[in-house]
């Protein structure tokens, strides 16, 4: 049995929108790098970059939060 092959438009790539998921995810993640960059950036040094994080993420771990 041969395969054939479906051609799309002409131009060879479909027009379409990102769906609500995809959006969200594109927002969040550049979201998240704004911020690692502000935490970067207002450290005293560099080894403290991201202590504030941390430090946050296990204090909600500590009360049950999470």
């Amino acid at each position: 049995m041969a395969q054939t092959m479906v051609a799309g438009p002409p131009g060879g790539s479909t027009k379409r929108s990102m769906s609500i998921g995809e959006m969200g995810t594109a927002v969040a993640l550049v979201a998240l790098a704004f911020l690692s960059l502000f935490i970067a950036a207002k450290a005293w040094t560099p080894e403290y970059a991201f202590t504030p994080l941390c430090s946050a993420w296990e204090a909600s771990r500590a009360s049950g939060a999470l």
